[in-house]
């Protein structure tokens, strides 16, 4: 019970927050419209491009910032395994382009009672329940692949990772001034 306890504060209510803001976010900076998310794959509208940059440097910058003041122990990162990362990569861009939404601007979508976007939620579904059945062959074939080691930005940049952040939310400011739509 302690575990449970521990784990709805520690993941689930504060997931559920910032899931939330996000969501509204999306909504209100029109990214929950599939044309919108249309226009970004034909390079016509940046919104989602802006939206999501913004939300990278926030993001990026709030968590050395809770890293740095002791919230959390370390920074999560993994080993990159090119090759899943690839096939997820194809498999996310595939159904993306079919349906026009992303995961996350599709819940967004549905929130606001777009009947597409209900589609998209069956198949992130259908698809996730098709990946746990094939887990264990998944799983077999996955660790034989080769993955690449951990690497940081500034592991090969003379700059500290605060220079770095604020390089990145400097170059997101420029970028969204450029980009007029």
């Amino acid at each position: 019970m302690i575990f449970l306890s521990n784990f709805l504060y520690q993941a689930l209510i504060p997931g559920l927050i910032v899931g939330i803001i996000f969501g509204f976010l999306l909504q209100k900076g029109n990214v929950a419209d599939a044309d919108t998310i249309l226009g970004q794959l034909l390079l016509r509208n940046f919104t989602v491009m802006k939206i999501i940059m913004s939300a990278i440097a926030f993001g990026s910058w709030f968590l050395y910032r809770a890293y740095q003041a002791g919230i959390i122990s370390s920074l999560p990162v993994k080993q990159l395994p090119c090759f899943s990362h690839l096939i997820g990569g194809l498999i996310f861009g595939f159904g993306m382009a079919l349906l026009g939404y992303c995961p996350g601007t599709c819940l967004a979508a549905a929130g606001q009672k777009t009947k597409d976007a209900w589609w998209g939620i069956g198949g992130m579904l259908c698809g996730a329940f098709i990946y746990i059945l094939f887990y264990p062959l998944v799983k077999k074939v996955l660790v034989t692949l080769p993955t690449f080691k951990t690497l940081f930005l500034t592991d090969l940049l003379p700059i500290n990772i605060s220079g770095l952040i604020f390089i990145f939310l400097l170059l997101v400011y420029v970028l969204q001034r450029w980009v007029k739509k």
